[in-house]
């Protein structure tokens, strides 16, 4: 008889132990997931700034673009005026783009970051 009340006790925490089961795999999960949103969350921070540089640099350019496609005056001292100044807006457009590549750069190094830590934290979420 002995035997019996040790099996069915041992029956009930092995019920107890698979109650508990599905409640840890929660918690692992809700943690594996906290990890995750700060990780990514530590990636933006780092590389915010010169993304938002990054983003004002982009729409320079076509600023700048805009302004280097402009036809020429008539008038020939408007003419010589114009074309110094277009002058001047290539060096700057050349000096933008530099500035672009370089930050464009930063920006594939924080995607391939983000790409890594959804890849270390189980798939393509968030």
């Amino acid at each position: 008889m002995h035997e019996g009340i040790g099996r069915l006790e041992g029956l009930r925490s092995l019920e107890r132990c698979k109650a508990t089961i599905p409640a840890g795999e929660a918690a692992f999960l809700r943690e594996v997931e906290k990890e995750h949103a700060a990780r990514l969350q530590e990636i933006e921070d780092a590389y915010a700034p010169d993304l938002i540089t990054l983003a004002a640099l982009r729409k320079k350019l076509e600023e700048l673009e805009l302004l280097s496609g402009s036809p020429a005056p008539q008038d020939k001292k408007e003419k010589a005026k114009h074309r110094e100044q277009k002058k001047l807006i290539t060096e700057k457009a050349k000096q933008v783009k530099r500035e672009i590549k370089r930050l464009g750069k930063l920006e594939l190094e924080a995607e391939q970051l983000k790409v890594a830590a959804r890849d270390e934290y189980g798939g393509s979420r968030g």
